[in-house]
């Protein structure tokens, strides 16, 4: 089973109680670095995320270490990660102190 504690904006994903990723994130004036890491701490991804006082967000893939082509992009506010020629989405609600979304690949929700 799949789970993840967050915390302060950074994230860590487990499978079975074991650590497979780490999500980080480096908070400035105008600009965020986001960064998904694996156990033995390579950064496996990269984004730099610019906005002004929160509002108006730009998404900018700086680097990955994967061999598919990678891009991501905004479709109707959402975020969109295009892998190949699968796009993954995240479809998320707001709640108060809670996260909860969909993940839907190619029009197909997966839970």
């Amino acid at each position: 089973m799949y789970t993840a504690i967050t915390l302060n904006g950074d994230t860590d994903i487990y499978f079975n109680d074991q650590l497979l990723f780490r999500c980080l994130t480096i908070k400035g004036f105008f600009k965020s670095k986001f960064y998904i890491e694996d156990v033995s701490k390579k950064k496996l991804l990269e984004l730099e995320i610019r906005d002004f006082l929160g509002f108006n967000k730009k998404y900018f893939l700086k680097r990955h270490c994967f061999e598919k082509d990678i891009d991501l992009y905004k479709f109707k506010s959402k975020l969109c990660l295009k892998v190949d020629n699968d796009i993954i989405l995240l479809n998320k609600k707001i709640r108060p102190w809670k996260f909860e979304g969909d993940f839907i690949i190619n029009n197909i929700s997966v839970r």
